[in-house]
């Protein structure tokens, strides 16, 4: 694990909200590795009732742990859209919810390349 995540400049995190947090699961698995994660950028997409913002926020405290670059944008897919696509729910496409994502997905993509390019730059001048 801490091999394969290592070759990465940033990572952007998918999660599901669960009691207000992230899923046990990720945090195990950010728990798993430590020097890889430093000094990269991280940004996250997450689904539930209200687009997994608390747990968002709180991935965000665990990457600033791990001394990881948390970006400002992220993208949250609410309860009405995580149905739309999901397969518990209309399984369309996510195509179909592009209107109520596309702007912050957009604004996520480009923060995790500014801070992927400046980031990469200092380790490489630290190193």
């Amino acid at each position: 694990w801490q091999k394969k995540i290592a070759e990465f400049d940033g990572y952007v995190f998918v999660t599901a909200e669960y009691n207000h947090s992230i899923p046990g699961a990720l945090k195990n698995a950010l728990d798993q590795a430590y020097v890889e994660w430093v000094k990269k950028p991280m940004g996250a997409l997450g689904y539930g009732g209200v687009g997994a913002a608390r747990a968002i926020e709180h991935l965000r405290g665990v990457g600033v742990e791990l001394q990881m670059v948390p970006v400002r944008n992220a993208v949250h897919i609410a309860a009405g859209s995580f149905m739309k696509v999901s397969g518990m729910g209309e399984n369309a496409p996510m195509s179909e919810i592009e209107d109520a994502i596309g702007g912050s997905a957009d604004a996520l993509l480009d923060d995790m390349a500014w801070w992927g390019r400046a980031t990469k730059e200092a380790r490489a001048k630290d190193a």
